[in-house]
């Protein structure tokens, strides 16, 4: 097991679990001798490689990653399947080779990590997938590991069955506080597919339990990248939207004003995960996170430093936007940017403050076509010209 960071400490904390599955051997484009039959579309990925490397670097970054006070990191367990082993800097600063995501190895993991976050009742347990997944209804999210499709008789078993599994962690560890991402499709089999394996194999669940008065006291909320039925994406070479989100958003978008300082809550992650995935202009369609028992609020991480916001900058009359040069002025510094005539509207990251927008005639850029001083703040701004 590749753990980056284990301090062995039982006061509070932070123990965080992260699962990357880009290289799948039995799908589409894989090495396998016999691939398996019933792909239903699916691929090799490059974007979970590069997503766990960058959580992972934020997490073990001291001075500009996470920070919690209450709850620091206190351990930190890498997996990860890619064409190239991932190698990442573990506490220590050196480079250890990442074990693959394969189902014995996360059955392991995630027991240890369960351990781990054990050790006090006021400790926050944080799991994160990316990688493949598939949708039985909305009792259970799958959640597909390295081999899965090399078994054809029982392809679910190289699957986690993830919802169950929550239960599970939330039964079985002492950990009050937990949070759970699952940056993957929740798309549903194909026909054929429940024909051939029916909808009562959707995986492993690692941890098994019931429901129990005794969790009505955990705060366990879960994010998924994107609805029911739906896809979630990437691009080649980059991490995926939602990872970029939750990381964008860590720096202000979902931060909320605590007196002397900005913390990042639970029941603000989704808001600011979904201000920031809509800015991403690559994005193939619209994407949205889905939070799921978020609960009372919850510090994540507490920002260092003044919050950044995420602001939308539009014309209300639409026809404008390709002939009119849009800016903004820090009303403080009188620090100006401009953006050159584009159909769409401008999304852009800045401090909190208080700005001018502008929107300027192309052709006469002395010809103010609308202007507005707004004051910016978390979770984002929008300001019509």
């Amino acid at each position: 097991m590749t753990v980056l960071l284990d301090d062995g400490l039982a006061d509070p904390g932070t123990h965080v679990l992260l699962v990357g599955v880009g290289r799948y051997p039995f799908l589409k484009d894989g090495n396998a001798v016999k691939p398996f039959d019933m792909a239903m579309g699916m691929g090799q990925l490059s974007s979970p490689p590069l997503s766990v490397h960058a959580l992972a670097k934020w997490f073990m970054d001291a001075g500009a990653g996470f920070h919690n006070p209450d709850r620091p990191l206190r351990s930190l367990q890498v997996l990860c399947s890619a064409d190239v082993p991932l190698q990442v800097n573990d506490a220590h600063g050196a480079p250890q080779v990442v074990e693959r995501a394969r189902m014995p190895a996360v059955q392991q993991a995630v027991l240890a990590w369960m351990a781990r976050a054990g050790r006090n009742p006021e400790n926050l347990a944080v799991f994160f997938f990316c990688g493949h997944g598939l949708a039985f209804g909305e009792a259970e999210n799958a959640l597909l590991l390295e081999d899965f499709g090399g078994n054809p008789a029982n392809p679910m078993a190289d699957a986690i069955a993830f919802d169950s599994m929550r239960l599970g962690v939330m039964r079985h560890c002492a950990a009050n506080h937990q949070i759970h991402l699952v940056d993957a499709c929740r798309t549903p089999p194909t026909k054929d597919f429940l024909d051939t394996y029916g909808n009562g194999a959707t995986g492993d669940p690692i941890a098994a339990a019931g429901i129990s008065r005794k969790l009505r006291y955990k705060i366990a909320p879960v994010y998924f990248a994107t609805g029911l039925a739906s896809a979630a994406y990437g691009l080649n070479g980059q991490p995926s939207l939602f990872t970029q989100g939750l990381l964008q958003s860590m720096r202000g978008p979902a931060s909320r004003d605590k007196d002397d300082h900005w913390e990042v809550q639970v029941p603000a992650l989704a808001e600011g995960i979904n201000k920031c995935v809509a800015s991403m202009s690559f994005q193939v369609q619209p994407q949205y996170c889905q939070p799921h028992e978020t609960g009372p609020e919850l510090m994540i991480h507490r920002l260092r430093a003044d919050p950044e916001v995420i602001v939308k900058v539009f014309t209300r009359d639409p026809n404008l936007l390709p002939q009119a040069i849009l800016a903004h002025v820090d009303e403080d510094t009188q620090a100006r940017e401009e953006r050159p005539p584009d159909p769409a509207p401008w999304w852009v990251a800045l401090s909190t403050g208080s700005y001018r927008f502008e929107a300027l005639a192309a052709a006469d850029k002395t010809q103010v076509l609308g202007q507005r001083s707004k004051y910016v703040m978390p979770p984002g701004t929008e300001v019509g010209l």
